[in-house]
């Protein structure tokens, strides 16, 4: 079985795209986050790849209060 090297493969693919999906607040973005080495909240896009404002997401976005 032939191995491809990192670099070989992101000259390859140049970029790649990632789905995460779950319920709310298990702790997805928190997973990109952590992956990407960032604290930066991530952009959110339709099916059309038009940007959706985070603020009508927003009670997604932060951890329900009980």
């Amino acid at each position: 079985m032939a191995t491809i090297e990192t670099q070989d493969l992101r000259e390859r693919i140049g970029r790649f795209r990632v789905l995460i999906m779950g319920r709310a607040n298990p702790g997805k973005t928190t997973i990109l986050q952590k992956v990407c080495n960032t604290t930066d909240q991530p952009e959110i896009y339709d099916t059309k790849g038009n940007k959706i404002d985070t603020a009508i997401v927003e009670s997604s976005i932060k951890p329900c209060e009980l």
